[in-house]
C-alpha cells in the first residue's frame, strides 16, 4: 500500500529541502548517524514521519521507501532509523 499522493508529497519535499540538486543516494555505513533533530531538512523529518506511519500500517515496503526517500534528500538517515530500517526489510 502506497502513501495515497506520495507523488505530490515527494515534490513537496523536494522543493522545501533547503538543497539544489540531486544528491548521491549514500548508505548509512558511509556517513557518520545524526539523529532526527540534526535532519538537514524540513522534507527530511517529513519522510521519516511518513516511514513511522506506512510502518504502523503494515506496509513495510513503502516504510523502506520513504527511508529511501529522505536518505536520498539528506545523504543519511539517522541511526534510529537505519536500525528499523533493518528490521523492516525483514518483514518485507
Amino acid at each position: 500500500m502506497a502513501v495515497r499522493g506520495a507523488n505530490s508529497i515527494e515534490q513537496y519535499l523536494t522543493d522545501n529541502s533547503g538543497r539544489s540538486g540531486p544528491r548521491a543516494r549514500v548508505t548509512g555505513h558511509e556517513q557518520p548517524a545524526v539523529s532526527v533533530d540534526e535532519a538537514a531538512s524540513p522534507g527530511v523529518a517529513v519522510a521519516l514521519d511518513w516511514a513511522e506511519v506506512a510502518a504502523m500500517l503494515g506496509d513495510f515496503r513503502d516504510a523502506v521507501e520513504w527511508l529511501d526517500y529522505a536518505e536520498r534528500l539528506d545523504g543519511v538517515i539517522p541511526a534510529e532509523f537505519a536500525a528499523r530500517r533493518q528490521a523492516w526489510l525483514e518483514r518485507v
